[in-house]
């Protein structure tokens, strides 16, 4: 069975995706996305790669 993201298996329950925070107010949770990952061609050789990690 595949779960919609965030779903959790408990009913009203939610899962806090990778590169987001959850923030509780008075006002009650905002979501907020502090980080993503960008793809990207490599275009290095091995060798160059090795030299720059």
């Amino acid at each position: 069975m595949v779960r919609p993201p965030e779903h959790a298996i408990f009913t009203g329950m939610f899962e806090v995706r990778p590169g987001h925070l959850i923030r509780v107010r008075r006002k009650g949770p905002t979501k907020h996305r502090y980080g993503a990952l960008e793809a990207k061609e490599h275009i290095d050789s091995p060798d160059r790669t090795i030299l720059t990690v």
